[in-house]
Order: structure tokens, then C-alpha cells, then sequence
């Protein structure tokens, strides 16, 4: 059963002052990753909430923009990219130009949401994310504001349904509602939007110090957004999730420094949830019509034809495509690119796969700072989060995350390597003047004993 889905949401006037306060704060601080954190996460949440009369859209942009600059100007000074490839900016500037241009050449029918989307959730984001990526204390600020904010959406999607959370640890599964997917129609965000906190949850974990309460509180995070990432039933996101959680569970293993009793526990109570909560309902994943949870895991049972739809429009217009006129019928993210902008969007994309495949070399061969480490294969797991459930469904100008992850992974990636071999992240600034320091004092002890052989006469 699936009730009217209610898309936007009004918020009271002191829900409104909190909120303007909030933002009123990152900007005074100039905690832009913050803003970006919320925003991130809010753009998966499938619903407009009104701040005022103002969309929320608009107003965490703002405050994400005007918190940057409030930072820049107490910093004195503009922030670089990581010196090394460069290149990609251009690139990247060439393909959305390549993007935009076939929409005002086809004038497809959903032209506004794909600009929507491309524009304001992918595009916007990212020069904020470039001016902290190098930063891990801010990195992890912004992973407990996207994980804060997923939380806030998943107990906003019970309220819709006039669910408290009381309901829940008698009917966990709402069976006795007869909700599905959270009475969400777009559910696959919502479910990329829990799948993707779980990672990042993961990612904190590992890099945590022991602290016991604050364990605790990563451990009952993780295992509710695998609660929540069920309940919204999408399996490519369930899929993905698994996958990765999986990847960083033996690297975690396989890695030196890291605390495997604390990796097993974690990787136990998640899983016990879950799989306890797949058995209670199986209904969450397996459909109707499906006989059990191969046949719902099977994913050319449902898109294969899709795809072979994809590939024909694909070669009807193989050079530049058709301009995004059937970018919803392929479902899958190289078709959908082959359909939509030709052989020259899939050169985009590859050139794209390739940088962000060179920025993970040295992740698995215990290369690099522990802590940059840790951080680099969390990002690389959401971008392999965004390929895998890409093969179902989704677009170069949808999955965002495939996008802001392999932004991070960029600065991450210079940052490994200027630091030193520890778990302590040291900032590039600083080893290099312990280098140059380092040099000129060899260099001033070799002057003196150079002077010290001249002065002393040969004895007999």
C-alpha cells in the first residue's frame, strides 16, 4: 500500500529561526563544509522544505557560498588544487559544455529537471568541496552533517507517515502499515542517500580513536542507516552497500594499524540487524512476483531490456546521441551515456574513470598515512557505490556522488603522498618546512666541519 506522497514540507516559524540561525552560525564561522553536508544530503531527500517562503535549495546554497567566503577572507588567501592534474578541471568544463549544448540542441522534455540536477546538485558543490578536501578535520565535520542530515530525513519520512518512533520496535519492518519504500515513489535516492552515510559511518569509525561512547554512537549510527537503507527497499542501493561494506571490511582486515576486534564488532551488530530484519520481511527486497532473493538480486531480469533499448538509441545517433530525449529508458550509466551524448560523452566519462582510478593507486598496498588511508578508501567506496547501482539505473548528471567523492579522493590522494608514513595526518605546509629546515641544517653542519678542517693544523 502506498499513500499520497506529500513532496514538500512547510516547517513551522521556530523551526524556521532554527534554521536561519543555524545557517546564520556556519556563516559566521565560515564552516562551509558543514553547509555542503547538509546539502548533500538533503538533495537525496525527495522532498522541498519551504524555509520560509524560500526553497531550502537556495537558501544552503547561499549559506554554503557565503561561508566560504567568510573563510577565504580570515585564511588571506585563495586556496590551490592539488598541484598535480590539473587537467581535469578543463575537462570536466568541456563535458558539462558538451552537456549543455546538446540540451539546447534537443530540447529534451524533462530539460529543466536534467539542469536542475546538473547544475544545482552536481556543479554547484564542488569548487566549495575544493577549498576543504585537503583539510581532515573539516572532512569529518562534513561527514557527521551529511550523516546528521540522512538521519533527520529517514525520522522526517516516518512523520509524513504519521509514524512515531515509538512504532518501531513492535512492527520495525511497518508490516502492519503495509508501507512500502517508506511511501516514497523516487526511493531509489533515498536509498543511495542512507547507503552513502553508511559508508561514510564506516569511514569514521575506522578512523576513530578509542573512545568507547563515541564507538558506540558510530556503531547504533551505522546500524540505523542500514535500518533505513532496508526499509526504503532499493535493491541497487542494498546491492551497493553491500558490496562496499564488504571492500572495506577485508581491507580494514588486510591493513596494518587498524584494530580488527573493533572492525568485528562493527561488521557483526550491522549485519545481525540487517539480515534480522530481511528475514523478519523479506518483502523489503524480494517483490511480488519474484520467487525468492536471487530472483530479486537479478538484475537483467528487470533491465535488460532496458538496456537493449538504451543501445538502440544509442545507434541511432552514435556520434553525439540524442540529446537526452531517452535518458530514462536505459537505466544503466555507460548506455544511458552512449545514448544521451554519443561517442563523445563516453570519451568524457572515461577520461573522468581514469583520473579518478589513478588518484586510488596505493590504497591496497598499505601506501601512505593511516588516517589519509582510511579516508581515501571511504571516498572510493562511494564512488564504486555510484557504478555499481549505476548498472540499474541512474545518469552522469544524477549520480552526484560519483563526482564530489572523487573530488575528495583527489586532494586526498596529494595529501598521502606529501605526508609522512603514520596514523597522525601531518599538513603538506608543515612537512615541507620540516623538509626545507631539515636540508639547511645538513647543509650549515657541512659548511662547519668543512671550516673546521681548515682551521686545525695536522699534528705530527
Amino acid at each position: 500500500m502506498r499513500s499520497a506522497f506529500v513532496s514538500q514540507i512547510f516547517i513551522s516559524p521556530v523551526e524556521t529561526v532554527l534554521v536561519l540561525a543555524l545557517c546564520a552560525y556556519i556563516v559566521w564561522t565560515g564552516r562551509s563544509y558543514l553547509a555542503v553536508g547538509i546539502y548533500l544530503s538533503m538533495t537525496l531527500w525527495t522532498r522541498i522544505v519551504f524555509v520560509g517562503p524560500v526553497v531550502h535549495t537556495y537558501v544552503l546554497l547561499g549559506t554554503m557560498y557565503a561561508a566560504a567566503l567568510v573563510d577565504l577572507y580570515r585564511q588571506k588567501k585563495i586556496p590551490v588544487l592539488p598541484p598535480r592534474y590539473r587537467g581535469i578541471v578543463l575537462w570536466m568544463v568541456l563535458w558539462w559544455t558538451w552537456i549543455l549544448l546538446l540540451i539546447l540542441l534537443f530540447q529534451p522534455t524533462d530539460q529543466r529537471s536534467i539542469l536542475r540536477s546538473l547544475i544545482l546538485y552536481l556543479m554547484a558543490p564542488l569548487p566549495i568541496i575544493l577549498t576543504f578536501g585537503h583539510d581532515l578535520r573539516r572532512i569529518k565535520g562534513f561527514t557527521l552533517a551529511y550523516v546528521a542530515t540522512t538521519l533527520v530525513g529517514g525520522w522526517q519520512a516516518l512523520q509524513m507517515l504519521n509514524i512515531p518512533l515509538s512504532y518501531l520496535p513492535g512492527d520495525p519492518a511497518l508490516t502492519q502499515r503495509g508501507v512500502v519504500t517508506l511511501g516514497i515513489p523516487n526511493y531509489h535516492w533515498v536509498g543511495y542517500m542512507f547507503a552513502i552515510a553508511l559508508i561514510l559511518t564506516i569511514t569514521l569509525y575506522l578512523s576513530s580513536r578509542r573512545n568507547m561512547l563515541k564507538l558506540v554512537l558510530l556503531i547504533a549510527t551505522a546500524t540505523c542507516c542500514a535500518y533505513f537503507l532496508l526499509l526504503a527497499g532499493s535493491r541497487q542501493s542494498v546491492n551497493g552497500a553491500v558490496a562496499v561494506s564488504l571492500l572495506l571490511l577485508a581491507w580494514a582486515i588486510l591493513r596494518k594499524g587498524v584494530p580488527k576486534l573493533r572492525v568485528m564488532l562493527l561488521a557483526g551488530i550491522v549485519g545481525f540487524v540487517s539480515i534480522s530484519l530481511y528475514l523478519t520481511a523479506p518483502q523489503l527486497i524480494v517483490r511480488e512476483n519474484e520467487t525468492g532473493l536471487f530472483d530479486a538480486i537479478n538484475i537483467l531480469s528487470d533491465r535488460g531490456n532496458l538496456w537493449r533499448i538504451g543501445w538502440e538509441n544509442y545507434l541511432s545517433s552514435p556520434i553525439w546521441g540524442t540529446g537526452f530525449k531517452y535518458t530514462k529508458f536505459s537505466h544503466n550509466i555507460f548506455i544511458s551515456t552512449l545514448a544521451d551524448q554519443g561517442i563523445v560523452g563516453i570519451v568524457f566519462f572515461a577520461g573522468f574513470l581514469l583520473f579518478m582510478i589513478w588518484q586510488t593507486r596505493g590504497i591496497f598496498t598499505n601506501n601512505g598515512p593511516g588516517e589519509y588511508a582510511i579516508w581515501r578508501i571511504g571516498f572510493l567506496g562511494i564512488v564504486l557505490f555510484g557504478l555499481i547501482h549505476g548498472q540499474a539505473s541512474g545518469t552522469v548528471f544524477s549520480t552526484w556522488h560519483l563526482f564530489w567523492a572523487t573530488a575528495f579522493l583527489w586532494w586526498l590522494s596529494w595529501q598521502s603522498e606529501q605526508a609522512s608514513e603514520s596514523t597522525l595526518p601531518v599538513a603538506t605546509d608543515e612537512l615541507q618546512g620540516r623538509r626545507s629546515i631539515g636540508v639547511w641544517q645538513q647543509r650549515e653542519h657541512s659548511l662547519w666541519q668543512q671550516s673546521q678542517r681548515r682551521d686545525v693544523s695536522p699534528t705530527l
